[in-house]
C-alpha cells in the first residue's frame, strides 16, 4: 500500500497504475491510476511507450503545464524519465535513433518526392497536343523527334447474370487507358525538353485470349485491350505581335 506522489491519495489494490509498478522497480513512491492519465494521454499523443529513450528530463519540462500536475508528481516524473534512460541499454537507444533517423530521412524524402511530382504534374498540365502540325499564334523552334506513349488492360469478360456489359466494359476501359497514354506522351515530351507535342494519333490493339482446358474445351480468358499514342515532340514559341 501507498500514497500517490501527486495527490496523495492512498492507492489500493484496484486504484493503482500497473504501469508504474512494471517500470517504476517495484518503489514505494508511484501515482495514482487518475494522476497518471495526463502523462498517460501525452504519451499517447506522442506515440511513445512507457519505456521510450524520448521520455526525458527535457521532454517532461516542455510539457509541464500539459501535465497539469503538483511539483511532488512533476519531480516525481522528472525522476522517472532518469530511470527510464538509465534502464535502457545503450545499443537499444543507437538502435531506435537510427531507426527515427532513418524515418524522418524517408519522410522528408516522401516530402519532397511529392512536391516534385507537383511542380512536373503543373508543368505537364502546360505542354500542348494536337493531330495537326503547327499550333496558332505559335511557331516550331525545335523538333525533338518520335515519342510515344503505352498502356494496356485486362477486361474481365461477363458473367452469365451480366451478359451485354462486354462493349461497356471495353469502352470505359478504352477511355481509362488513352488517357494514360497521352499522359505518359507528354511525359516522354517533358523528358525531351519539349512543351508540345504534333502529330498525335493512336494505335489501339484488342486480344480476345483463349486456351484448350484439359476436358478439351476452350477457357475464355480476360480481354486485353492495348492503345499507344504517337507523336513529335516540338519546342514551340508565341508569336509576338
Amino acid at each position: 500500500m501507498a500514497n500517490c506522489v501527486n495527490c496523495g491519495k492512498k492507492i489500493g489494490m484496484f486504484n493503482g497504475c500497473s504501469d508504474w509498478t512494471v517500470y517504476w522497480g517495484g518503489q514505494d513512491q508511484t501515482m495514482c491510476q487518475s494522476c497518471s492519465d495526463s502523462f498517460k494521454s501525452l504519451l499517447a499523443k506522442n506515440e511513445y511507450s512507457w519505456r521510450d529513450e524520448r521520455i526525458t528530463r527535457e521532454f517532461i519540462l516542455q510539457n509541464e503545464e500539459a501535465l497539469h500536475l503538483q511539483k511532488t508528481g512533476l519531480n516525481f516524473l522528472l525522476d522517472y524519465a532518469d530511470y527510464v534512460q538509465s534502464v535502457i541499454p545503450p545499443d537499444e537507444v543507437e538502435s531506435k535513433k537510427r531507426e527515427e533517423e532513418e524515418k524522418e530521412r524517408l519522410r522528408k524524402q516522401m516530402e519532397e518526392d511529392r512536391i516534385r511530382q507537383q511542380e512536373v504534374n503543373r508543368e505537364l498540365a502546360k505542354i500542348l497536343i494536337s493531330s495537326g502540325f503547327n499550333f496558332d499564334g505559335y511557331r516550331i523552334v525545335k523538333y525533338s523527334g518520335y515519342i510515344s506513349g503505352d498502356d494496356a488492360v485486362q477486361i474481365p469478360r461477363s458473367g452469365v447474370f451480366d451478359r451485354g456489359r462486354n462493349g461497356q466494359n471495353l469502352t470505359e476501359a478504352l477511355v481509362r487507358i488513352r488517357r494514360v497514354a497521352l499522359q505518359e506522351l507528354k511525359q516522354a515530351a517533358y523528358d525531351l525538353g519539349c512543351n508540345a507535342v504534333i502529330g498525335v494519333d493512336f494505335d489501339y490493339l484488342t486480344l480476345d485470349p483463349q486456351t484448350a482446358t484439359i476436358t478439351g474445351g476452350t477457357l475464355y480468358e480476360p480481354y486485353v485491350i492495348c492503345v499507344t499514342a504517337n507523336g513529335n515532340a516540338v519546342v514551340i514559341e508565341k508569336i509576338e505581335d
